[in-house]
């Protein structure tokens, strides 16, 4: 069967099978689409005094990993991610604002300012509104998290917009179907930990913004509700893929702006080497529900008048910043 006719069955008959080289062009022009661009890296902070001590905010320390998928809502933003990956941080919250992800999905090359970082505001425990999964993988290993308003401008490539996202439903995934997985491993995102200004005046800590995408193909579990995704290259295994929970999966399609949201990514099963992820068409309509879950306090901040502006303002100012973002 050619390549097409996995990704459309029905039509199988009327395309020729791909050639390597336009395949390699489908790869790289959906890994540029917004979906995969969506894809951040979670910066867990850490301090070694508290606010009160010291007066200020200061992030002390960077640690930790993890891959989540930014959205935009009615003009608001979210970092969806797996629970798991910021369960110990939502446990015992360390710093005032536990983690950080940068605004741009592209990394300028330098030390990101205040206005290019993206940092939470309140925790919406959406596990509470997640459907049972009736199979393996357990649907409820989401959070979602709304993030301060930006302070720099964000392309609409760049983010999902959920009163926009095309979303691939149950009835769209096969066996053998193409999918792209990304996310930020920890093996191309580790840190390196040094003396004062040994990375630079007043740095003693470095790491690079490398997001990573794994081609693979949809494996069917048991359940009618199972989906995992088989990474195409055999070496690709836990290690590898250690640090991309939470990031996202999408479909491949020979036109990169038909591609369509297919899930997030959940786990790594060590013994099959398959990866778990959940599926958009579950979490999608339970995110546009968030407002029915318990809300918890991710800074101290977060209800300040000062941060709050109404419906219309935020879709004139949303407006605006995609103005600007189109002009570059």
């Amino acid at each position: 069967m050619s390549d097409y006719a996995r990704l459309n069955p029905k039509k199988k008959k009327l395309y020729r099978p791909f050639s390597a080289k336009r395949m390699d062009e489908f790869l790289d022009a959906t890994t540029k689409s917004n979906i995969p661009q969506a894809t951040r890296r979670v910066f867990f902070t850490f301090t070694e005094a508290s606010i009160e001590e010291r007066g200020f905010y200061n992030a002390d320390q960077l640690s930790g990993m993890g891959s989540g998928i930014l959205l935009r809502y009615r003009s608001r933003y979210f970092l969806l991610t797996a629970y798991h990956v910021v369960v110990h941080t939502l446990a015992v919250q360390q710093n005032e604002s536990p983690f950080m992800l940068h605004a741009r999905a592209s990394s300028p090359g330098r030390i990101p300012e205040l206005y290019d970082l993206l940092l939470p505001r309140w925790h919406w425990d959406i596990r509470t509104l997640m459907p049972e999964s009736h199979g393996e993988t357990a649907w409820n290993d989401v959070a979602l998290i709304e993030l301060f308003d930006p302070l720099c401008s964000i392309p609409d490539n760049e983010v999902i917009d959920l009163d926009r996202i095309q979303v691939l439903q149950r009835r769209e995934f096969f066996d053998g179907q193409m999918l792209i997985a990304s996310g930020y491993p920890l093996q191309r995102n580790g840190y390196e930990y040094g003396g004062p200004d040994e990375f630079g005046p007043g740095l003693a800590q470095l790491t690079t913004i490398q997001r990573h995408h794994t081609p693979g193909a949809v494996v069917r579990g048991l359940g009618r509700n199972d989906f995992y995704f088989k990474p195409s290259d055999p070496a690709v295994n836990h290690d590898a893929l250690n640090g991309m929970s939470g990031g996202s999966v999408v479909n491949l399609y020979p036109q990169a702006r038909k591609t369509k949201w297919a899930g997030m990514l959940k786990a790594v099963d060590e013994r099959t080497g398959l990866v778990q992820f959940i599926p958009a068409w579950v979490i999608v309509p339970i995110i546009r529900r968030y407002a029915e879950a318990q809300r918890r306090d991710l800074d101290p901040n977060a209800g300040a008048p000062c941060v709050g502006i109404t419906p219309k303002q935020r879709e004139e100012v949303q407006r605006f910043l995609s103005h600007v973002a189109s002009l570059r």
